[in-house]
């Protein structure tokens, strides 16, 4: 029994003899071989390797990726720079100084001279005054203040006489008007101004006409009128002595 037990132990020291044989012949077999010698390359081999495997197990830090910036993000950054840009060439640029045209001076238009006129008016104040001579017929068609036309302005025309300025106002005005032509003077008497005729105020009484204030002795179609003159139609009851 003891002889069985010895054996069973030598058998086991035997195995791991055998075991730790092995395991060193391998590891000789992996380093290359015993003795002294140290393969070629063997320290160098071994740092390169070490080496590789530690960039292999230790990948180097790689740099966090760079996005690439965007065309809005570029453009939002450049245009800074083109204003920027544009704001140095406008400050740097020479300020040109305008100066104000020069209006020439305007001449004013030319007028037209005003056409050649007269003046005329007609009036019967003086039966104001001879009141009581008027008949009776004729008192509702005399005005109260005695004026039967005031002032007006007449535009001349070729060859006016101061019977035809009359023949226009008349017209135009609306206002009543008889006459008569002198066969042997050949001349235009006035018989009658609104209804007012010779001799119904007096038997003095009937129509003359001045010319700036003077009493002509000649008829109305005989006095050319000139530009600006006064014309004025008066009724008389003392053949003139009652105008002024």
């Amino acid at each position: 029994m003891k002889l069985f037990h010895s054996w069973k132990r030598w058998q086991l020291i035997a195995l791991v003899c055998v075991v730790l044989t092995a395991v060193l012949t391998l590891v000789f077999v992996l380093q290359g071989g015993g003795g002294d010698t140290q393969p070629t390359g063997g320290t160098e081999g071994l740092q390169l390797a070490t080496e590789t495997l530690g960039d292999v197990t230790e990948p180097p830090e790689t740099a966090a990726p760079t996005e690439k910036p965007t065309a809005a993000s570029t453009e939002a950054t450049e245009a800074p720079t083109e204003v920027s840009t544009e704001a140095t060439k406008a400050t740097e640029a020479p300020t040109a100084v305008t100066q104000p045209a020069t209006e020439a001076p305007t001449e004013p238009p030319a007028t037209e001279p005003a056409a050649p006129s007269c003046t005329v008016s007609i009036s019967c104040t003086t039966v104001l005054d001879n009141w009581d001579k008027l008949s009776e017929a004729k008192r509702s068609i005399v005005p109260s203040n005695g004026i039967i036309l005031g002032t007006v302005t007449v535009e001349l025309q070729e060859d006016d006489t101061v019977f035809s300025v009359l023949q226009r106002v008349v017209s135009d005005y609306n206002i009543q008007m008889e006459y008569s032509v002198s066969p042997l003077y050949q001349t235009t008497y006035i018989e009658g101004l609104g209804n007012l005729y010779e001799k119904d105020c007096g038997a003095r009484s009937g129509w003359m006409f001045a010319v700036n204030g003077v009493f002509p002795n000649y008829g109305a179609s005989d006095c050319t009128v000139q530009d600006g003159d006064s014309i004025r139609w008066l009724y008389t009851c003392d053949l003139g002595s009652d105008l002024s």
